[in-house]
Parts: C-alpha cells; structure tokens; sequence
C-alpha cells in the first residue's frame, strides 16, 4: 500500500514545513503552519470536553466519496517521478479508486456513495455495498469546461444530510457498538477559489452524532502569493470541531497517493492525526489522555 522511501517522504516534508506535528497534516507554509497551531489548541480544548470513549470495532461504515469537478482539477498538474503528468483529477480518481477496492475488501459490508460538487453538491449515487458501481460512475465523471464559482460548503452539508440516516445505539454508546457510521471523504483541487461556508448549523446537527466523521484531502499547486491555499487549508481546519478528522494537503504525486491510502484507517480504530506514525522505526506518540465523557453529554 504505500513503501517506506514513500512513507519517509511524508514525513520529512512534514518536519521540514512545521516545528511542532499539529493534530492535521501541516499547512502549505509558515503562515499556515501558525494558522493550524491556534486552531489545535480551540479544537483539543473541544475534544477533551465532549469526546466520549467509543468502541474500538470495525463496525460498517457508510462512506460519502465527494469529488470536486471544477475546472481547476483539470488545469493543475502533477508530475511523477518518471516525468509523466497527471491533472489533479485524474490523481484524485485513482487515490478513491485504490480506497474503495481496498475498503471493500476490508469489510464487504461497507458501503459507499458518490456525489460531485462545484458550487453546489450532487448525489449521483446513493449507498451500495458494490464496490463496482462505485468505480463505474466515478469513470464518467467529467468536467464540464466551465469556470466554478466558490464551493458552499452549507449546501454541500445540506445535500449530505438529505442522504443520510445517523446511527443510534441502544444503552451506553461507550459499551455498545453502532450498526454503522458515517464518513464524508472530500477530495477538493482548487488552489484559487475558497469555499464558503456562511452556516454551520446542519453540520453541527451531522456532528452531534459521535458516529459523524468528515475527512479532506486537499489536492493543491504549490503555495504561493497567486494562489489561496492557506487560506482554503484553513477553512478546511476549520471543519474539525471534535478533533477526529483526519485533514490532508499536498501538491506532490507521491504523497497525495500515500495520503489517501492513510484514510483506509476505520475512523473508531484510528489514532487522532496528530498521534499516528507511519514511518517504521519512528517513536510513537504518547496520546493525550482524553476524559470520560459526562452522561449529560452522550449520544444515545
């Protein structure tokens, strides 16, 4: 799945960009790396106030795969190491298409749901355990060429929300397993344009379900003073009120493959960002301890 010269490239880039880990991948430059430093402390601040301590079971998941079809996916390129070039959207398809035939495997009960988005989100396929299907719809997925205004992250929620069942447990959800839980995965590929999101209200209704994961892997041109990555990576941080996503940025071929085998990883048997090793032989992180979570806060 991914080698260890891959692996050690990811890391290092890290240690290059950023002193101290933070709780995400770390920001395109210094700015973002400060950006990302204040949030982590807001966000574990949360976390340790409302985590509650789930099981650790791979039970199904039911996984939303969020493409973004705008023009920029198209415009931008990477280059492998044998010199051949790939558009950010090509690069995307084959991180979800290695995803979904590797989390299928792991768990045949897992479903899967695709929808696109450039402004506004759309559902093009609803759940279904059919590994297949998936890659089928997501192989006629084109860009039309058109220019995409800036993505609304209310509607996106919104549309998700219209599409989802939130699980419910029977008696103490830090005893009992959930029949299922939900993950949004959001490939996003523009590197001038910001997402909007003007109300957060229906993402705090998806996320007061412990059982709600959204994860990002931001696909992006090296930043620069033409481009907003900062400021995207930022609002994508922003996304993570509990602190268990797991929020990824690259503009190298490499590591935007390696990234998107890392979110194989079932969200209640994942370490948070900031505690997880991929490197073998590196030391591992002691995690925080979180608190119990009070019975006036858990989820039934």
């Amino acid at each position: 799945m991914m080698n260890e010269s891959a692996a050690s490239e990811s890391s290092s880039s890290k240690s290059k960009m950023i002193p101290t880990q933070p709780s995400h991948s770390v920001g395109p430059s210094g700015s973002a790396q400060n950006i990302k430093s204040s949030l982590n402390a807001e966000v574990n601040a949360q976390a340790q106030l409302h985590e509650c301590t789930l099981p650790s079971v791979d039970c199904p998941e039911k996984i939303i795969i969020c493409l973004d079809l705008s023009q920029e996916m198209n415009t931008t390129t990477f280059r492998s190491r044998a010199g051949d070039k790939y558009s950010g959207l090509e690069l995307a398809k084959r991180a979800i298409k290695m995803f979904v035939m590797h989390k299928s495997q792991m768990n045949p009960k897992h479903q899967f749901a695709f929808l696109v988005f450039r402004e506004e989100a759309t559902m093009i396929q609803s759940f279904t355990s059919r590994a297949q299907d998936i890659l089928n719809t997501l192989d006629e997925s084109e860009i039309e060429p058109q220019e995409s205004d800036s993505l609304n992250l209310t509607h996106f929620f919104e549309t998700i929300k219209e599409n989802v069942e939130l699980p419910e447990t029977q008696g103490d959800p830090q005893v009992m397993p959930p029949p299922y839980i939900i993950r949004v995965l959001l490939f996003f590929g523009r590197s001038h344009s910001v997402p909007i999101n003007s109300c957060q209200k229906v993402q705090r209704e998806l996320e007061s379900s412990p059982y709600f994961f959204t994860d990002v892997l931001y696909i992006h041109e090296p930043p620069s003073e033409e481009n907003k990555c900062e400021e995207i990576f930022k609002v994508f941080c922003d996304l993570d009120h509990n602190g268990m996503s797991y929020i990824f940025e690259q503009s190298k071929y490499t590591t935007i493959l390696n990234n998107g085998a890392k979110l194989l990883a079932h969200p209640l048997q994942r370490p948070r960002q900031l505690d997880a090793v991929y490197k073998i032989g590196s030391p591992i992180p002691t995690p925080t301890p979180q608190p119990p979570c009070p019975a006036e806060e858990r989820v039934y």
